[in-house]
């Protein structure tokens, strides 16, 4: 939970009866059972946050007094038949739950992080240490698995009323439940196995949380997190911090945790400590967590053993938990800006082929800082006697684009329809009495001193951009779109543009727009881009030039004139069919 979602968290909590009455029934059970009470370290909490957890406690006391006891004799009569951590979910909401968040681990997701740590242990393990304990599901299959003990901390104290429930149905011989905050908490027990879910938290939600958690990270290993990290990153660090209390740390996170430019420090920190994941498995869809659509990544860590290669596994839920694709990665080969996930992909790409990057020029749209200035109606283009000659056709939305192939007569539609289509440079018609109005518009409304647009020479400037040939959505729900820009539009950086390296004709163009657009690709795309929920995702330039183009699709369309572009093409495909034949 953050210092800026704390008042919001809390008011969920006292002013939702059936929680409180689940608290109570999971308080009151496991106080019969004799379960012992968890320990409560208030000096690990954010002052801040302080007041709130001291609330809550208070609140404990008194549950008896305050509850609905209809809601009490409801929760009673289903709480034996009914996971007490799958009540909680169903009693609040998702909205609340992410301002403490908490995403439960499916368990099935538990039982194998658990089971697979077993089988690749070199020692046995008797002990974990649940690193956000959550709902209990390390703790339930943990225990299934023959762990002996087991240790847990929280932030909430509900939750850990209902561990304190589990632990009547999942009797390990020693047990400790800690409410406290485990990136501040100073004395952290040792365990074989550290396990943990952490929470899904965006550093904007952080708060003043962030600054503390920052200097506390560096303080232990050395290293400072970038400011926009999400608080996995937090908790993955300052386990890794804590190598010397475990033997083994597996860790469940979103797989931007190696794959965005942001987690470059914690890659160099790995790779400078030489900390490296014995194993990973990557899971190429995007439905392991019910509540947090996003690509998920188990790293597995081993302190006794330092692996000189790591096990990637590309993994695939349905039925059940499967290991489809296989690759032992040199740990040597890799570096801070690879994208790590990526590499069990890329090695066993199921067709040899040629790099996108090798025939296109990839990069983004042009980011005008200002759109509701920059582009126009035409209407707008009218209104203020602009001249023809500085607008340029444009394409700002994906929602526009409808088909494969983007035409003149689509564009024109747009135009028709009052949509802005004209992506304006003043700076072709600085002389023109009207542009010099605009220009002046513009001062006056404060364009100049927008974020981008105050970086540019003179403001108005903008990118130049030609159109290019193929253009793709930054942003996609669902699948990403490739469409051939037969209407020459220059699309805004809501789209990825791509550039032709040699010339190619338009009948080759077609068949790569459909390739792009076939499952293969668009299974390698979901698998290796990131996910921003709701089956969204964010394409990066970088992600783009690793697809592989089939040389046919290139060969058939290089006329008898290009024999020097054709040689250069095979060329490159034997170099990468060398590459792809070694080991990575």
């Amino acid at each position: 939970m953050t210092t800026s979602k704390v008042p919001e968290a809390y008011r969920a909590v006292k002013s939702n009866p059936k929680l409180l009455s689940l608290w109570l029934v999971s308080k009151e059970i496991a106080d019969n059972y004799g379960i012992r009470d968890f320990e409560v370290d208030l000096q690990s909490f954010h002052e801040q946050e302080r007041p709130y957890i001291l609330e809550l406690l208070e609140i404990r006391k008194k549950l008896p007094a305050i509850v609905d006891r209809t809601s009490v004799e409801q929760i009673k009569a289903r709480i034996h038949n009914v996971d007490p951590a799958d009540l909680y979910i169903n009693i609040l909401n998702v909205t609340s739950r992410r301002a403490w968040g908490q995403f439960w681990t499916p368990d099935r997701i538990a039982e194998w992080m658990i089971a697979q740590t077993i089988a690749e242990s070199s020692e046995k393990i008797t002990s974990i240490f649940d690193v956000g304990s959550g709902g209990g599901a390390f703790l339930k299959k943990g225990y299934t698995l023959g762990i002996k003990h087991y240790y847990g901390i929280e932030k909430s104290p509900i939750l850990l009323d209902i561990l304190r429930y589990q632990l009547t149905k999942y009797p390990f011989r020693k047990y400790k439940l800690i409410l406290g905050d485990f990136l501040l908490k100073k004395d952290l027990p040792s365990a074989d196995l550290w396990i943990s879910n952490p929470p899904y938290t965006r550093h904007h939600a952080l708060g003043d949380l962030k600054e503390v958690y920052l200097e506390n990270i560096k303080n232990k290993i050395r290293i400072t997190p970038p400011k926009k990290s999400s608080l996995f990153v937090y908790f993955v660090l300052n386990i890794l911090g804590h190598q010397r209390l475990w033997k083994y740390a597996t860790i469940i996170t979103p797989r931007l945790i190696y794959d965005s430019i942001s987690a470059r420090r914690v890659k160099k920190f790995i790779i400078t400590s030489e900390m490296y994941p014995k194993r990973l498995d990557i899971f190429d869809n995007q439905n392991v967590f019910p509540d947090a659509d996003v690509g998920a990544v188990i790293s597995y860590f081993d302190s006794l053993n330092k692996p000189d290669k790591i096990s990637m596994n590309l993994c695939k839920i349905n039925n059940k938990i499967e290991i489809q694709l296989k690759k032992n990665i040199d740990v040597k080969k890799l570096s801070n800006d690879a994208y790590w996930t990526m590499l069990v992909y890329e090695a066993n790409l199921s067709f040899e082929g040629i790099p996108l990057k090798e025939v296109f020029k990839i990069m983004r749209g042009v980011a005008t800082g200002a759109n509701s200035y920059f582009l126009l109606s035409e209407e707008e283009l009218r209104k203020f006697g602009l001249p023809r000659d500085i607008a340029i056709p444009a394409i700002s939305r994906s929602r526009d684009v409808k088909g494969m192939i983007f035409t003149k007569e689509d564009w024109e539609n747009l135009k028709n329809k009052g949509k802005k289509v004209y992506l304006i440079d003043l700076t072709k018609g600085e002389h023109d009495i009207n542009v010099r109005k605009y220009i002046k518009r513009g001062e006056e409304e404060g364009i100049p001193q927008r974020s981008l647009v105050k970086t540019r020479n003179p403001w108005y400037k903008l990118e130049k951009r030609d159109p290019p040939a193929i253009f793709v959505s930054y942003l996609s729900r669902g699948r990403p779109k490739f469409v051939l820009n037969d209407a020459k539009v220059v699309p805004l950086n809501s789209f990825l543009c791509l550039y032709p390296k040699i010339k190619l004709s338009r009948e080759t163009l077609v068949n790569i727009v459909k390739f792009l657009n076939g499952e293969e690709v668009q299974e390698q795309l979901r698998a290796t881009s990131k996910n921003y929920g709701e089956n969204t995702i964010k394409l990066e330039p970088r992600e783009l030039d690793k697809i592989l183009l089939p040389p046919e699709i290139l060969d058939n369309s290089i006329s008898s004139k290009q024999k020097s572009n054709q040689k250069t093409l095979f060329e490159i495909f034997e170099k990468h069919k060398k590459l792809n034949n070694k080991e990575m």
